[in-house]
């Protein structure tokens, strides 16, 4: 039995949440290097899970709302919209820091413009920059680059009759990151692709399968989801403090997949009410990815230039940035991404094909 494809407010909540630790890790980070020191908060390497949530969310999102599409003309039309959902914002937020870069050069410390990775950025191939990092234009896009890689294989696993679409996604991902050495060349495309955190979609996708194949836990499943999700809070904010006396670094992977699990799989989970500006802030989530580097940097260099630091605490710097950012994730949402959107799909899409996303789980 298949589920029926409809709006899953609980991933949206868990991607806001998931951008919401990215923000913090973020702001964190250049908010240390603003006041000169490293203990003023806590260790923001944890943080950094975010992302293994959002990769595990995406893989259980494209199982959910792609499984049935199977030929080269579904396989096409996936690989469109995808890039429909992705690329315009993405190229605005790019080409707005080649603005940034060129009227306020000094507030870009160490970012360097050349055509032919500014080029590389825009479709999504990795590169090393001047530190030797495979980040792009965008130092946040490295995360799409993983996601373009994602759907790519997923759209070509499309033209596979549907029951072999899970092994083939299986074999795939697994022998490509443990037996990477003999099945990647030799250079980036082994060192970026091959890395453990594409492993990430698999596990999603296949917490995906289950749920469209309608395996469900029993209903309190949900309540040990719930703690399971403040368990990985608490330990985001003390994990040096339990490094110290466990010698157990924090489990992003392990926490990811079952707080997912967890929350999803459970009966009746998915018609849970939750509050709206939770949901909002998910759907909204992607633009906060994108955006809050921009937010957090602005401000940054307005206290930094006016000497404000000295009157500011950091944490009311911290909340500034935090708060600052999911305001303007919001209004990116509303303003930027919503109309890119809309406009891309009216140029790319047929008619009749407009519409039938709108009550499908957004990306």
């Amino acid at each position: 039995m298949t589920a029926p494809i409809h709006k899953i407010d609980t991933l949206q909540v868990l991607r806001g949440f998931a951008a919401l630790l990215i923000v913090i890790y973020h702001a964190v980070l250049d908010i240390e290097g603003l006041y000169g020191s490293e203990d003023i908060f806590w260790n923001h390497e944890p943080f950094i899970y975010g992302i293994d949530l959002f990769f595990v969310l995406s893989g259980f999102v494209m199982i959910y709302t792609a499984y049935e599409q199977t030929g080269v003309t579904q396989a096409k039309r996936f690989m469109l919209r995808r890039l429909i959902r992705i690329v315009p914002i993405y190229w605005f937020y790019t080409l707005l820091l080649v603005g940034v870069l060129f009227l306020m050069p000094n507030a870009l410390g160490g970012v360097e413009f050349s055509i032919a990775n500014f080029l590389k950025s825009l479709f999504f191939v990795p590169y090393y920059d001047h530190d030797a990092l495979l980040y792009p234009f965008l130092k946040l896009g490295w995360t799409l680059n993983y996601e373009i890689y994602f759907y790519a294989v997923f759209a070509l696993f499309l033209l596979l009759p549907r029951k072999l679409l899970m092994p083939a996604l299986t074999v795939f991902f697994l022998s490509t990151v443990l037996f990477k050495d003999y099945l990647l060349p030799e250079g980036i495309i082994r060192v970026f692709y091959g890395r453990d955190i594409v492993l990430n979609f698999l596990i999603g996708s296949w917490i995906g399968f289950l749920f469209i194949k309608d395996v469900r836990l029993p209903k309190w499943f949900v309540y040990l989801g719930c703690a399971t999700l403040i368990t990985s809070i608490v330990w985001m904010f003390n994990a040096d403090r339990v490094e110290e006396y466990t010698g157990y670094d924090f489990p992003k992977v392990i926490f990811a997949t079952l707080i997912i699990s967890l929350l999803v799989l459970p009966k009746k989970s998915q018609h849970i009410k939750l509050p709206k500006i939770a949901v909002f802030i998910g759907d909204s989530s992607y633009s906060l990815y994108l955006m809050h580097s921009f937010t957090i940097g602005a401000i940054i260099y307005v206290i930094a230039a006016s000497g404000l630091q000295e009157s500011l605490s950091p944490w009311l710097t911290f909340i500034i940035c935090v708060v600052g950012s999911l305001i303007g994730g919001g209004i990116s949402y509303l303003l930027i991404e919503k109309p890119l959107l809309s406009w891309s799909k009216q140029l790319l899409l047929p008619k009749r094909e407009i519409n039938t996303s709108k009550s499908k789980t957004k990306k």
